[in-house]
């Protein structure tokens, strides 16, 4: 199974990572409204978790020291499998719009339970055509995708990740506003 990932590994190292320059990018940075504002954008970002979760299923991780993405152990689907799972079960509940969403508790426990249904449903139709290889992967499988999805879903727990972000917001621009020097008393004499 390491072959069919080859292509994967292979086109993945070629990306740019765009997570290592964002880094050097706040820290070079001269300015905090840049540094609120790419921290902003990287709030918004679900890709780095899909990408997370599909490398976990290939058996890849990243070799810090080479700078690029391994194979490690042993995929935990094929490509049939891993795909399936990818764009019919996680993307539509992993993106922007969930976690923009103002959810409370018993609706976020409803998705992440029947998110792990879903996945368990799809796993367990398509045991062999998928490659697994035991009960015990299957349940490992629904097992840590369902912790992340619902941790995922907790961030839009009373429109949190909204609010967080609204907030953010007000915050740049107030801070953006030029001070005025209001003297020991605070500017009480200049009204």
């Amino acid at each position: 199974m390491e072959e069919q990932n080859k292509e994967y590994v292979e086109r993945l190292n070629k990306q740019p990572n765009k997570y290592d320059n964002v880094e050097r990018e706040i820290l070079s940075s001269n300015y905090s409204s840049e540094i609120n504002s790419e921290l902003f954008r990287l709030k918004l970002l679900t890709e780095e978790t899909i990408q997370d979760i599909e490398n976990n299923l290939r058996g890849l991780d990243w070799d810090g020291q080479r700078g690029q993405w391994i194979q490690t152990r042993e995929p935990l689907l094929n490509n049939e499998g891993i795909n399936a799972i990818m764009t019919n079960i996680v993307k539509p509940v992993v993106n922007k719009e969930v976690l923009q969403s103002n959810l409370d508790e018993e609706y976020i426990q409803r998705m992440a339970i029947q998110f792990e249904d879903n996945l368990a449903d799809t796993l367990f139709a398509n045991f062999s055509k998928f490659g697994l290889k035991s009960k015990q992967n299957m349940n490992n499988i629904v097992d840590w995708v369902g912790n992340i999805v619902y941790c995922t879903l907790r961030r839009a727990y009373a429109g949190g990740e909204r609010k967080s972000m609204s907030s953010h917001e007000v915050r740049e621009v107030l801070s953006s506003q030029p001070q005025r020097n209001k003297g020991i008393i605070g500017g009480f004499f200049n009204k």
